[in-house]
């Protein structure tokens, strides 16, 4: 009886374990297919962070005093409304890198858009750097939602910039700016058309030459490359375009998929994959803009995004969260950029077909900002919304008089345009102040300013024509990526959009000016020489101050900075040759190009904003406060090598 009852007993204790393995492994399969519920909550503390990438204090006051901006002012009753001091240089990837890690550029390692390639003299975008077959973040240093989640808090940031790769956290996250497309760029956008193609290469995409025939147009949509050197290919699907010249539409099939458009039509997602290797394909989503039909076909393909419910690289934390997103509310872009400036700037989007991709790309956006607030109960939660900035670049034009591409017609078509974006998110303020209670702290900002970009300066031809920079010989210009400069004769050179570098012994690799005592009077010389800098044509100056980099940085990265930062004044920028170190024959020429608007000047004219609907202890705060803020209202630990301090 003794044996029967341990045998019993044993056999009892397998089913047992067996029924629970069972159970777990149903309700591990049950909540893969479920949506995520809201995040149990280790504390009472709320703060809800809505970012505005760009929105400028000018223009805001300018609306508040007409009264067009109710909610904004709802805002600023309750509590605070101040501008917002920026980095520098005050761009989106140095700004909000200052503003997850409460530090300076010196330590979080962004200084621009645009860094050099270790050990050349070669640009490369900054954002992230690939590791064997991995995309690996740039910014360093510990973002305040890392501390949060290390303390339980529940987190959930969607879209903010700087964020890809995904970090881990105690929550959600959904990767911004610096996703790449599927090309491994920031955006490269493909165009179709029976006229003659001069240049294929067009800046920001691909001109696709097809065949004018009567019947059914043949060509292909191009994918990833795969390879390097010689053995690049392109990978591609084939894409028909059957045209009825009498209804003035096109038919479009790619894959299976049949869309049929009218002239200046956007079509619906399309899906796509490209086999990569056995068993092994990429997936991703795009749309087709019908320009026009006769007496050219005209097609615009915007850049293939990542597939959200198949991505390549995890582009969420959890990975699923990015697919469990496209279930709930639709397919998304998940480029980090998705708004095409480049393809407006070349002509194959108009102002009109760009205005409304911007408005797909917004939807997205509030609908992911009111999933996650219906299920918002604790902790920090922060989205950025950025389509204000790519608006604001693309059609100051329309509200700057004294702009090269200002007209009468184009201020009366587009001179409301970028107000009409600020009532906008105006209104998503308001929607927001209606939903939360009064234990949730709301935090509104941006993270710059903007002004006029009417001449476009090339810093490298200022560099030669003062003899710091020499070309090979029999070189009228330089092309870009610094191929046509002689190193053995050249002092200094500037790369990236307003950053300056001496050719130094030692640190490039060809580098001729001593470290030391000569560098230091160099860039003395430099500073004084660029204060004096200015436009013939307007006899305005162009540089309102010269930043030092030992100046402005302290931290472990403050050495991979450029030596000077150029403030420019209001009007001027450097020129999209400078920053890939090319060095055009003129100094000075005007921006004809439509991205009329632009930040990054000298940061004193570009604050940013901040609201916040409790009262804070303000004294000319900065980006690099808000992550403290923010923790010391949650009652996180601040750690002590933050450059910013708490608010409250």
């Amino acid at each position: 009886m003794l044996q029967q009852r341990h045998l019993v007993a044993w056999l009892s204790w397998r089913w047992t374990v067996a029924a629970v393995m069972l159970c777990a492994f149903l309700i591990g399969a049950y909540m893969a297919h479920v949506p995520e519920s809201p995040l149990p909550s280790s504390s009472h503390a709320k703060v809800i962070v809505l970012g505005i990438d760009g929105m400028d204090p000018t223009l805001l006051d300018q609306y508040l005093a007409k009264g067009s901006m109710p909610h904004f002012a709802r805002l600023r009753a309750q509590g605070v409304y101040t501008r917002l001091r920026t980095t520098t240089p005050p761009e989106s990837p140095v700004a909000w890198s200052t503003f997850a890690t409460g530090c300076n550029p010196g330590k979080h390692g962004l200084f621009d858009f645009v860094t050099r390639v270790p050990g050349t003299y070669m640009p490369d975008l900054a954002l992230t750097k690939i590791e064997g077959s991995r995309y690996l973040a740039q910014r360093q240093g510990d973002p305040f939602w890392s501390l949060t989640s290390a303390d339980h808090l529940p987190t959930v940031v969607v879209r903010c910039p700087i964020t890809f790769p995904p970090d881990k956290v105690h929550g959600r996250m959904l990767s911004g700016m610096g996703v790449p497309d599927l090309r491994g760029s920031q955006g490269t956008f493909l165009y179709w058309t029976t006229a003659p193609v001069p240049n294929p290469l067009a800046m920001g995409g691909r001109v696709i030459h097809v065949d004018n025939t009567s019947g059914t147009l043949n060509t292909v949509l191009q994918g990833p490359t795969l390879g390097s050197g010689d053995q690049r290919k392109d990978l591609t699907v084939p894409l028909a375009i059957t045209r009825d010249l009498a209804q003035h539409t096109a038919t479009l099939t790619v894959q299976k998929q049949t869309f049929t458009l009218k002239e200046r039509e956007w079509s619906p997602w399309f899906h796509v994959k490209f086999k990569t290797g056995f068993f092994q394909s990429m997936s991703a989503v795009g749309r087709f803009y019908l320009t026009s039909i006769t007496p050219e076909l005209e097609l615009y393909g915007s850049p293939l995004n990542f597939d959200p419910e198949n991505p390549p690289y995890p582009i969420s934390y959890p990975e699923r969260y990015a697919k469990d997103l496209a279930r709930d509310i639709g397919t998304y872009h998940t480029q980090g950029m998705p708004e095409d400036t480049w393809a407006l700037n070349e002509g194959r989007l108009d102002d009109d077909a760009f205005l409304q991709q911007c408005q797909h790309i917004h939807q997205e956006r509030e609908a992911m900002l009111w999933h996650e607030l219906a299920r918002y109960t604790s902790g920090v939660f922060v989205t950025v919304f950025d389509t204000v900035d790519r608006i604001q670049h693309m059609f100051w034009r329309a509200i700057d008089p004294t702009h090269p591409l200002y007209t009468p017609e184009v201020a009366q078509r587009y001179g409301q345009v970028i107000e009409q974006w600020y009532q906008r998110m105006d209104g998503i303020v308001g929607q927001v102040l209606d939903k939360i209670d009064r234990d949730t702290t709301l935090i509104v900002l941006s993270d710059h300013g903007f002004a006029s970009f009417r001449r476009a300066v090339h810093l490298n031809s200022w560099l030669r024509e003062q003899g710091l920079l020499t070309l090979q010989e029999n070189r009228s210009e330089g092309r870009g990526y610094g191929q046509d400069i002689d190193w053995s004769r050249t002092q200094a050179y500037a790369l990236g959009i307003g950053g300056m570098y001496l050719n130094l012994r030692g640190r490039e690799p060809q580098g001729i000016v001593e470290p030391g005592a000569a560098a230091q009077n160099l860039l003395h010389d430099l500073s004084a020489r660029l204060l004096t800098f200015q436009d013939d044509k307007t006899g305005q100056p162009v540089i309102r101050r010269v930043l030092d980099r030992e100046a402005i940085y302290h931290g472990a990265e403050a050495a991979h900075a450029p030596d000077l930062f150029l403030g420019f004044h209001d009007g001027y920028r450097a020129s999209w040759q400078t920053a890939v170190g090319g060095v055009p024959r003129v100094l000075i020429e005007d921006n004809t190009k439509k991205w009329s608007g632009d930040h990054i000047v000298d940061p004193d004219l570009v604050p940013g904003v901040l609201l916040v609907n409790r009262p804070l202890s303000l004294d000319n705060p900065a980006l690099e406060d808000i992550a403290p803020t923010i923790l010391k209202q949650l009652g996180t630990h601040i750690p002590t090598d933050m450059d910013g301090h708490s608010l409250w």
